[in-house]
């Protein structure tokens, strides 16, 4: 994605993960990408960081989903594109419901197994404005 856009935030929890993508991201002399450890609730609380400069939003929650406050502050930021990933697919089903009540249109949404021989699946799917 990088290439792609002026600017790319990631905000990750897992400290490990922050610095397997600093690694890569060097790896890759990309140059425009910055990593936040921090829980994403957190984070947006926490000076208030102005999302409404990015248009594109790539939305990776946890089983439980994205929290209600995390899904509200991005649907009032209003970004053109949402890239969400998601592991369960009830969690994903209340959080498309909530994108779409806002005024996103799912276009495309696609499931992966990662897990054969389980019932396990990951969903990946594309939202617009």
């Amino acid at each position: 994605m990088a290439p792609r856009v002026a600017e790319v935030l990631g905000v990750e929890l897992v400290a490990e993960a922050i610095v397997a993508a600093r690694e890569n991201a060097e790896i890759n002399k990309i140059g425009n990408i910055s990593f936040t450890q921090a829980n994403v609730t957190d984070f947006l609380r926490e000076g208030e960081p102005d999302l409404a400069g990015f248009d594109s939003v790539v939305l990776d929650p946890p089983r439980a989903g994205l929290h209600p406050k995390v899904l509200k502050k991005i649907i009032a930021a209003v970004p053109k594109r949402l890239l969400h990933f998601s592991c369960n697919p009830a969690t994903f089903a209340r959080d498309a419901q909530a994108l779409v009540g806002a005024g996103y249109v799912m276009s495309e949404v696609r499931p992966v197994d990662m897990f054969p021989h389980t019932r396990h699946i990951e969903l990946v799917a594309l939202f617009s404005r």
